[in-house]
Parts: structure tokens; sequence; C-alpha cells
């Protein structure tokens, strides 16, 4: 079995960090927002047609409110009111037919309320309640005071600024995908996989990290948006799951949504319209082993898979080479670098030894078979 780990993600609409809302414009002395986030018309900071729309302060163009629509048209079920295809305020905004999440025309300007000041309401997609009532991550939210939904996590190994460090050029103008891959969306969806980030002694812990984030690099150039990046993720076997045969990647589809709850099947879409859903199944196929014989990537990583004399046999030796085995079914063991820059890389900047065995040369794949590549 073969796979090869994308991440396709679109930021969530939280203007996160402090535990109150960011202020901005002229209820702020004219400040402007961090992250190139508009200022609404009541001086909040965001990203949905609340904030970047009418009224919007200052660093207005991510809603697209006055943006040209594209000549693209769409079917009655799809995007914009008046059929046409597009991502700004006047598509995704009043009016939209369907998948209008991206715009967040209905997201209100103020954050999202919780615990004892919201009648004990809990944060979406595990979010922390800060003491003040406000939904976010970060230590002002999930810190003292936290009123639910606090456990740090893989948050307590990767920072806002270590992310930022790492992935420096995923907001770039030049980058197809850019404003998809957010710190928030990245720990909002690991708090649906506890142990990642967070099993092992903190070098393991960061090792997990660095490796996950390297093979992601390396599937998206850092930057790309994926669309349907389920489908390069395995070349199944025959009967594995219904349609496999015909779609190759069904075997993924239908067990990643069945494992976080989103009916990938019939909404293969959610992965580039939902960045929780998204980075959710780049990590359930991180985290769940192919076979019974075969270890998951989490398993690798944090030192908890111990070779048989069967693996030993066949090359196989813990370290991140064994990772990219598993991803690639073998088939990128002879041109695995890019790779192993990427985890050298980031690594570096967590301040972690790189461990042993980088590359996965003369290590056999688990089923003994090199498959078609899927790339």
């Amino acid at each position: 079995m073969t796979a090869a780990l994308a991440l396709a993600v679109l930021a969530l609409a939280y203007a996160a960090a402090p535990a109150h809302a960011q202020r901005c414009g002229a209820q702020a002395g004219g400040a402007l927002c961090p992250n190139n986030l508009c200022c609404s018309k009541y001086g909040y900071c965001g990203r949905s047609c609340d904030h970047c729309g009418t009224g919007c302060h200052s660093q207005c163009a991510h809603g697209g409110g006055a943006a040209r629509r594209p000549e693209a048209r769409c079917a009655p079920t799809t995007s914009a009111a008046y059929g046409y295809c597009g991502r700004s305020c006047d598509h995704c905004g009043a009016g939209c037919q369907s998948q209008c999440a991206h715009g967040g025309g209905a997201a209100p300007a103020k954050p999202r309320r919780c615990g004892a000041q919201a009648g004990g309401a809990a944060c979406p997609h595990g979010l922390c309640c800060s003491r003040y009532g406000y939904c976010g991550l970060g230590g002002d939210h999930c810190g003292a005071g936290c009123q639910g939904q606090c456990a740090a996590g893989v948050a307590s190994v990767l920072t806002r600024e270590l992310f930022d460090r790492m992935l420096p050029h995923r907001d770039d103008a030049a980058c197809p995908g850019r404003g998809f891959y957010t710190y928030d969306a990245f720990v909002a969806a690991a708090r649906a996989f506890p142990a990642f980030g967070a099993t092992g002694g903190a070098a393991a812990r960061k090792w997990e990290v660095a490796a996950f984030l390297a093979h992601t690099s390396h599937e998206t150039s850092a930057c790309k948006l994926m669309f349907y990046s389920l489908l390069r993720m395995c070349d199944v076997q025959v009967g594995r799951f219904p349609g496999a045969t015909a779609t190759r990647s069904n075997y993924n589809y239908g067990p990643a949504g069945e494992a976080i709850a989103a009916d990938l099947l019939s909404n293969r879409d959610m992965l580039t319209a939902d960045a929780v859903v998204a980075f959710k199944t780049a990590l359930w196929l991180w985290m769940t082993p192919r076979a019974p014989t075969e270890p998951s990537c989490h398993a690798v990583a944090t030192g908890q898979w111990a070779p048989t004399p069967a693996d030993r046999a066949a090359g196989r030796r813990p370290g991140f080479g064994l990772t990219t085995s598993i991803l690639t079914g073998g088939l990128q063991c002879a041109a695995g670098s890019g790779r192993v820059a990427f985890y050298k890389r980031y690594c570096d900047v967590l301040g972690v030894s790189y461990g042993p065995d980088l590359d996965c040369a003369g290590q056999a794949p688990f089923d003994g078979v090199l498959r078609s590549s899927a790339q």
C-alpha cells in the first residue's frame, strides 16, 4: 500500500492571540491588525465579510468586497447569487448559494464567546475558552484561568512564532495557497489527536512535529494548495473499500471521513473549504497504521515502534527514513533528499538533533511490493 501525505487548508475566521479580540482602527488609535487581517467598522480584527466588507477601516483586500467577479460561471447549486464562482464577499456573503464558508459572510465581527460568559458554551474545533469567555489559542486563552479545553498538546512544542519561522513563505503573494496554512487551524485539528506532538519526552515530541511538517511541506512545497489531496495518499489494494479500483483513493476518503466525522466521500471539497477538516485528515493518515504488521508514522516518530527480526532482515530501522517508506510505499527511498532537507531545517528550528537513519535506502516496503507511484 502506498501513501503520500499532503495538506490543503483554509484559514480559520478567528483573529487569534489575546483573550480579548484584537482592536484596531479609530477605536484603537489607528492601530493596524496583525497578520494583514482586516479591521472591521467596529474596530475588531478578522477575515470575515463583516471585517473586510462594508465599513472596513484598513487592510480590506482579504474579504474582496470590491473584487471583480471572475468570468467562470457555476451551477445553480454552487457559489454566488448571480452564478459566478469566487471567494470574495460578493460571492460568499449575502445571497451565496453554496460552499459559502470561505468568505464568512455570516461570521460575526466579534469573536466567539464561551464559558460562564456564554451560558457554559464550549468553543468549536477544540479551541480554548479564556478566563474572559473568548475562544482562541495561545497562553492568554489556554493558560491561567482557562475555562475549558485547555490542554496544551502540540502547542507546547510548536509555538506560533516557531510555526511562522518554519513556514515563512506560506502567505507570500506568489504562493497559490496563501492564507491556508494557519497555526490556529493546525493546533485546533491536532486536538482531535491528543497523542500527536504529546507522546514521549521533549525530543520525541519535537521529532514528530518536525517529521510531520517535513512530509507535508515536501508534498505542498510549503506553499501550494493541494486540491483533493487525498487522491494522492494511497494506492490501495483491490477490495479494501468500495470503489477503490475506480478512484484509487476511496480507501482513504471513507475511513478518514469516518474517523473525523466528516462525509469526505460525498463532499471532497471539504478538504479545501474547512481548515480543521483538512488538517485532521492529514493527521489521521499520520496517526493510523496501514496494516496490523505496519506501524503508524506516529509510532515510528515517537520511538514506540521496535523492529522485529523480520523487519531487521528487511533493513527497516527506526528513524525519519522509515516514515518516508511508510508514506510512499518505498517509492521515494532513493530520492528523499527534499524531505530530509525539510526535516533537518525543522529540527534545527525546534532545537533537536536529527536522529538516525534519515533515508530509507535499502529498506524493503512493509508489504514487499513497490506499487505504482501516486505522485
